[in-house]
Formats: structure tokens, sequence, C-alpha cells
């Protein structure tokens, strides 16, 4: 669906960044607003190509922090 669009993941994921740095969430509207900057690629893109990369995003970030469990023998798991 995204492979003829001019907003690419990328675009979208460097958005999504730049609005948590900000201390807010990533919505639709928000990157859509920052994607239709010269910053980025000067379009919005149409709401389901950028809804679609966000939720990739969401996904990537889940991955990123999921903490591993430790198996250090004598350390309480708290710690």
């Amino acid at each position: 669906m995204s492979r003829n669009s001019v907003v690419k993941y990328e675009h979208v994921r460097q958005a999504c960044y730049e609005i948590l740095a900000r201390g807010e969430r990533p919505t639709r509207p928000a990157v859509q607003d920052l994607l239709s900057t010269d910053r980025y690629v000067g379009q919005k893109g149409s709401n389901a190509v950028v809804q679609n990369h966000i939720q990739e995003f969401w996904g990537a970030m889940a991955k990123t922090l999921q903490i591993p469990a430790r198996d250090v023998e004598g350390i309480p798991e708290g710690f």
C-alpha cells in the first residue's frame, strides 16, 4: 500500500521521535503536520499510510523496550 507513497516509514519514525521529544504522544494528525513541512517531505501523506507507519513504529518501540529476564543467581528479582 505505501509502496507508491512519498511518505516512508523512516519519515514517520523521525516525526514520532520528534513529537515524543516534546513530551507528546505522536498522533496521526500531529505526525502529518510535521510531514507536511519542508523539513520532512512537504506532504502529509494519506491517513492510512501514516497510521500504518505509526503502528509499525509502536511495534518496533515495544520490541526495543523489552527487558530481558535477569538470571543472576542470588540477586532478588526487584534488582
